[in-house]
């Protein structure tokens, strides 16, 4: 609840891999570059980081994306 109310997200979700079940997968949205500058420099990431970082059992894999928004559908 705390980086989904922190300004410029969009979204963020934690999926469980149904291959691997020591495996996650986090993808959050920012409306702007500064609001995800803002994110990992946070407290809350910081937080995150020092609980996730011990359970990480292999070298963790970021990737990062810039898309663009072509349509939104209701």
């Amino acid at each position: 609840p705390l980086v989904r109310s922190m300004p410029g997200n969009l979204a963020f979700r934690v999926y469980e891999s149904r291959e691997d079940d020591r495996t996650v997968t986090v993808v959050h949205e920012w409306s702007d570059q500064s609001s995800f500058v803002d994110y990992l420099a946070s407290d809350a990431f910081a937080r995150s980081n020092a609980i996730l970082r011990p359970l990480v059992t292999e070298g963790p894999v970021s990737r990062r994306f810039r898309a663009e928004l072509v349509e939104s559908v209701a």
